[in-house]
């Protein structure tokens, strides 16, 4: 009796199934390195002395308003501190969805989205050669969980 088996489906669904795993280390991957970005750096509020005038933008700054002073910045060898959480947030992946992930060649890229402000995700990658942690010491210290991902679905 012959037996008929469609190969393209079942490769179909196997490449899918692995988009599906791609897209699960991808966003596994971003929680942690966002995580890692998430250290608040402390601050104090300070009280102006003197009215201020900003040479690039000309805004006055009245006496009496408040500025941070960030007093624990972090050193190389950590992730970034926190301040204002546009590092953070520009942590991104793309593809994004099952099909995108198949259309690219079962790629996904991760890195630093571009912002409005441009100068974020270049900030982050100097700092990176600078000594701090980023996307590269991620991967290192998810690497056991990623795999556990691929090949189980699940990371714990």
């Amino acid at each position: 009796m012959a037996l008929q088996w469609n190969g393209d489906q079942a490769l179909l669904r196997a490449r899918r199934a692995a988009a599906a795993a791609l897209i699960n280390c991808a966003v596994y991957f971003v929680k942690q390195h966002t995580d890692a970005l998430n250290v608040s750096s402390p601050h104090t509020s300070v009280r102006r002395q003197a009215t201020r005038i900003s040479r690039k933008t000309g805004e006055i700054f009245a006496k009496g308003s408040r500025y941070l002073l960030y007093t624990a910045p972090a050193h190389a060898g950590e992730y970034p501190k926190y301040r204002t959480g546009a590092g953070r947030g520009s942590t991104w992946y793309e593809p994004r969805d099952i099909q995108g992930v198949l259309d690219a060649g079962d790629k996904i890229r991760i890195g630093y989205k571009p912002t409005l402000k441009e100068a974020v995700a270049n900030h982050l990658l100097a700092l990176e050669h600078k000594g701090f942690l980023g996307l590269q010491a991620t991967l290192a210290r998810t690497r056991p969980a990623l795999v556990r991902i691929v090949a189980t679905g699940k990371a714990a």
